[in-house]
């Protein structure tokens, strides 16, 4: 597994290893839509994992600027990435559902279809507080799970309707050298490259800086783990394309 200190670093790597080892693969749905094989062909990496050190928070917000520029997808920016979270720990489902249609309303409005089936905001948001309460008791334990992806949710899968990608954040408080540190286990089920890897980084590692201070605790590793990490060939620069 390798161990970045940069998000930087990280991003351009995942992407070297995209396009360099992906295979070519083909799903007919894309957020429950029907999707067309000549836009929506991909590259893709099954079980892709890495691990940032805390010193990768440095340049997170540096992370989304080059990946912006990389991929040129204006909607990866700081204020997309803040809003998206603070509305999730916040439990606003609608500043979250603002913000999609404010910075990436192209995508939004092609696969949100006439409502929203779920939010972050909604899934999030009760397990964390719960969450936080029980490490309070116990710094140590195994057992707290965030989830986002629910059992319920294989059910919709039936209706095409859409799903979340992110299945569940593990807290994992562990001591260090110099007193309690966090460990963050990110684990999400399917991440697009293009437009959703770098958000998707960018907050969970806010979260794990949340997490840290309402627990008075340092920040250790994150630990991220795709099982299926691609890039479709509809949002792929040209230089990028195979």
């Amino acid at each position: 597994m390798r161990r970045f200190k940069s998000s930087v670093e990280a991003a351009s790597e995942t992407i070297r290893e995209v396009f360099s080892r992906g295979l070519i693969a083909f799903d007919a749905t894309v957020q429950g839509k029907p999707v067309t094989v000549e836009e929506y062909q991909m590259k893709e990496l099954l079980g892709y994992t890495f691990t940032l050190t805390p010193q990768a928070h440095n340049d997170k917000e540096e992370m989304l600027n080059w990946m912006r520029q990389r991929l040129s997808k204006p909607h990866i920016c700081k204020e997309y990435g803040e809003e998206w979270f603070q509305s999730m720990i916040n439990a606003e489902p609608t500043k979250e559902f603002e913000a999609h249609m404010r910075y990436y309303p192209e995508y939004w409005s092609k696969f949100s279809g006439v409502g929203w089936s779920y939010s972050y905001a909604g899934r999030l948001n009760p397990n964390l507080k719960e969450g936080l309460s029980l490490l309070k008791t116990n710094p140590y334990r195994r057992g707290v799970l965030l989830q986002i992806y629910y059992p319920s949710d294989l059910h919709q899968l039936q209706f095409n309707r859409r799903i979340p990608c992110s299945v569940e954040y593990h807290p994992l408080i562990r001591r260090g050298v110099h007193g309690d540190v966090l460990f963050l286990i990110y684990h999400s089920r399917s991440m697009d490259l293009v437009n959703w890897f770098s958000l998707d980084l960018y907050r969970a590692m806010r979260l794990q800086e949340y997490i840290a201070e309402q627990l008075s605790v340092g920040v250790a590793d994150l630990v991220t783990y795709v099982d299926s990490l691609h890039a479709y060939k509809v949002d792929v620069p040209d230089q990028l394309k195979w």
